[in-house]
């Protein structure tokens, strides 16, 4: 488990310490993909709410890394970090605050 969801988290962390702009971008947008597709293929494993949540927001934060590594979008000089920001912090709250609201699983009979 700390390989599959450490390992983009660690990557996010340690891309805005590297000095080119591409590497500080992409390897964020990567690993923001790596961890929607994990949420994603949960989706269908074991229904679980915060992954029907994060599942798309770490999709749409990773493709929007991926058009300000390329120059095709910004939000202003802080874009890196509103995005970066923006899905761990938006990430960690949807997963815990919707959750205990709803319950950790849909469908299944059995929200705990």
């Amino acid at each position: 488990m700390l390989l599959i969801y450490g390992v983009p988290f660690l990557a996010l962390q340690l891309a805005g310490n590297l000095g080119s702009f591409a590497v500080a971008t992409c390897v964020p947008a990567l690993a923001f993909l790596v961890a929607s597709a994990i949420c994603l293929i949960n989706i269908v494993r074991c229904r679980r709410v915060h992954c029907y949540l994060i599942g798309p927001l770490f999709l749409i934060l990773g493709m929007g890394l991926g058009l300000y590594s390329f120059r095709v979008f910004t939000l202003g000089p802080d874009t890196w970090s509103i995005l970066i920001n923006s899905g761990l912090i938006g990430g960690a709250c949807l997963a815990v605050h919707m959750e205990m609201l709803w319950g950790r699983y849909f469908g299944l009979g059995h929200n705990a």
